[in-house]
């Protein structure tokens, strides 16, 4: 019975609009003025097409008015949508970035594992550059900003991979930052 309740509820709309042009309309007003100082008698059948005409008119406003809130929400539903979506390819980048810092290589790795893993870096950060260049300037900006680097105390980690790590590891801390205000940086759609 939703289509019987939706019929009532649109045609109550369309009588709350009709009602009010016909009971305090300015339209209304001139005409019983027109009548009252004697410019002519508005008959039944003028008096007939001017409720109808109104009602027409009060149709298509409520008509008008839902749209205008469907298209409201809708748009709303969407924006909200994209930015769910960008959020989880935002995290899922953040993940691949994540896996790579945590396989950083050892001060006992060879220079051609090393050069591997930095290439695998590079590969990663180009991806994620093009995916947030793709969703928000703004992201991409944040993504690319390496004021201070972020560098572990440890040695374990092979001279030659440190700086990219710790490039790394601040671009991981830029993507974080994007993922937890969406609405700051995912805000300006390329």
């Amino acid at each position: 019975m939703p289509l019987i309740r939706d019929v009532g509820i649109w045609i109550w709309a369309v009588l709350r609009v009709w009602q009010s042009y016909v009971t305090g309309g300015v339209l209304v007003g001139l005409l019983l003025l027109y009548e009252k100082f004697g410019y002519g008698q508005i008959s039944n059948d003028e008096w007939k097409y001017g409720l109808l005409l109104f009602f027409i008119v009060a149709t298509f406003l409520t008509w008008r008015d839902q749209k205008t809130k469907h298209d409201t929400l809708d748009a709303t539903l969407r924006a909200n949508t994209n930015k769910t979506v960008a959020i989880m390819l935002i995290s899922n980048a953040h993940h691949g970035g994540s896996a790579l810092s945590s396989l950083t290589p050892s001060d006992m790795a060879t220079d051609e594992e090393v050069a591997k893993w930095r290439e695998e870096v590079d590969h990663w950060r180009a991806e994620t550059s093009a995916l947030l260049s793709s969703l928000s300037l703004v992201a991409q900006n944040k993504f690319s900003e390496i004021h201070v680097l972020k560098t572990d105390a440890s040695d374990a980690y092979h001279w030659k991979a440190s700086g990219a790590r710790s490039i790394l590891n601040t671009q991981l801390e830029n993507l974080q930052a994007v993922i937890e205000k969406p609405d700051v940086y995912l805000l300006s759609p390329v």
